[in-house]
């Protein structure tokens, strides 16, 4: 299988063809590793690559499952795999390898998927840029100077670049869809509860954070949701059931819906005009597909959602850097993480369990005033981000000037964090390009539960926009990649 024939179909296109024994799992795997070995030195996606293990799982008996034979990557961040690093980015975790097998890892083979390594993250994914002191600096693939998004930047600069036609993702403020924004890619973050987080996790971000993937095309996303998103027992929270696979979802149009429009972030920073045009330009299509597209304001207290996280994200850090010291036996110590983190946990020192329960109590009582109005809509349309872009270290952990990282991070979260306090699905579609043919992101944020009306409309979208050819473009000498 040549690269060309590689890069020409996604992960559901090369599992049949596998399938069909037109080419073999090896065949696709090596086809992955040689896509790699071109392209990954310019924008330095995957880490810990495993390609002779993945080489020779590829060689023996596969689950029949709906991505057989399908070459995979890991986010190096909370997915785990018995034997293998998971450094979280993190100088501390650097030599940290894994125990066991989380409950995705497992779902991921059982569909088939053939794990050959794992994507960058920034320390601990807090940030929106996938830049790290472990692992230096992902780039986006479209234009070398620009971040990728984050914090799962390597995963969508891998799949828009062509290493593998989907990645696993996590998302705990935007960080599926910032990037899948950024790199042009389909991304998706599931509601609350719908895929597992076991077995040694019992949930992130105080449930804010969830895992699924980017993707290339939609139906690759929904027949992996379809694949993973079934009973966990034993976790905290669980999504209702489907009525039918969401594969079926992306080939049906969706009824008539009620689609509320904003572009106006809700926490009133400031939105770059490219974003507004694809925002309205997607209405504009929206309408055209018979969908009645109306104003919606919905405004949140930046300084609340700001407490929120801040809570959270220092707690998160605190207990993450300090569990690991002691597991260790050594003090944390300046240089263990990147200033901001080592500045997070130090405050975390401060606050008291009261302090934290009752941010969950405003986290809670946010979800629950949001989710009402949003009730008003089947979906609500944004932009993804309220920047269309971003150089590349601007959101880095160790910038010293904080006022332009804050300034920077906000931007970058302004319509994409709400919907992890809510727990609610949200998507952010690649259907519009720039003048200058740079992707920006639109996203679409569901009601809770209710994937299958988000798949329905990608699906649709993706028909009367199709955006699977841009791909062809990435890395090309034309966007400075040499």
């Amino acid at each position: 299988m040549n690269e060309v024939e590689y890069l020409a179909h996604d992960a559901i296109d090369l599992s049949r063809l596998v399938q069909d024994r037109e080419i073999s799992a090896k065949e696709a795997v090596q086809a992955a590793i040689d896509r790699a070995s071109v392209v990954n030195p310019k924008i330095n996606a995957v880490i810990h690559p495993r390609y002779e293990e993945a080489l020779s799982a590829a060689s023996q008996s596969l689950p029949n499952g709906i991505f057989r034979g399908v070459p995979f990557l890991l986010k190096d961040l909370t997915v785990t795999v018995k034997g293998w690093p998971l450094t979280n980015g993190c100088r501390l975790f650097a030599d940290n390898v894994s125990s066991e097998d989380s409950e995705l890892a497992m779902r991921y083979r059982q569909a088939g998927a053939i794990l050959m390594g794992r994507t960058t993250s920034p320390e601990l994914g807090l940030t929106t840029d996938t830049i790290s002191a472990l692992h230096g600096a992902t780039l986006n693939p479209w234009d070398l100077t620009l971040s990728p998004g984050g914090s799962s930047g390597g995963a969508a600069a891998a799949v828009a670049a062509g290493i593998v036609p989907v990645a696993q993702a996590g998302d705990g403020g935007g960080s599926i869809r910032i990037p899948a924004a950024f790199c042009g890619v389909f991304g998706l973050k599931p509601s609350r509860g719908r895929n597992p987080t076991g077995p040694s996790r019992a949930e992130g971000f105080a449930g804010m954070a969830v895992n699924h993937v980017v993707s290339r095309s939609v139906r690759d996303s929904a027949a992996m949701l379809d694949a993973t998103a079934h009973l966990d027992i034993g976790a905290p929270y669980a999504a209702p059931a489907p009525n039918r696979p969401y594969l079926l979802d992306v080939a049906t149009d969706p009824r008539p819906l009620r689609i509320g429009l904003q572009t106006e972030s809700f926490t009133g920073v400031e939105v770059d005009s490219e974003c507004v045009t694809a925002a309205k330009s997607t209405a504009r299509l929206c309408a055209e597909l018979g969908h009645e597209v109306v104003p919606c304001r919905l405004s949140i207290d930046l300084a609340d959602i700001s407490a929120i996280y801040d809570v959270i994200l220092c707690t998160l850090a605190g207990v993450t850097l300090y569990d690991r010291a002691s597991e260790l036996g050594v003090p944390l110590r300046v240089g263990d993480a990147e200033p901001a983190t080592m500045l997070m946990a130090d405050r975390a020192l401060d606050m008291s369990s009261m302090d934290y329960a009752r941010t969950l109590n405003v986290a809670h009582q946010l979800s629950r005033r949001v989710s009402r109005q949003l009730h008003d809509f089947d979906v609500v349309l944004t932009p993804t981000t309220a920047v269309a872009r971003e150089a590349s270290g601007v959101v880095s952990l160790s910038n010293p000037d904080r006022k332009q990282f804050d300034t920077q991070i906000h931007r970058a979260v302004a319509f994409t964090q709400i919907f992890n306090v809510c727990g609610l699905p949200a998507m952010s579609v690649p259907i519009h390009w720039s003048s200058t043919c740079m992707p920006i992101g639109v996203q679409f944020g569901g009601r809770y539960g209710d994937e299958s009306t988000l798949f329905q409309l990608a699906g649709q979208l993706e028909r009367a926009r199709p955006w699977f050819h841009h791909y062809a473009r990435c890395l090309s000498p034309s966007k400075g990649s040499g």
